[in-house]
């Protein structure tokens, strides 16, 4: 990650995961939400974030 005309930002390998982790549990809950309205949607094979994080 970086920002375009900023310093760089310097984050330790428990930051990446744990904001990997928030994206990941927002986009799954988004998705779920999406198909309780019926809304179809591209399958994306991922490893649930449930799996990796335990």
């Amino acid at each position: 990650m970086h920002a375009q005309s900023g310093p760089r930002i310097a984050l330790s390998r428990d930051e990446v995961a744990e904001i990997r982790t928030c994206l990941d549990l927002f986009i799954e809950e988004a998705m779920e939400q999406r198909s309780d309205l019926g809304v179809n949607l591209t399958s994306v094979e991922s490893q649930p974030v449930q799996l990796r994080v335990n």
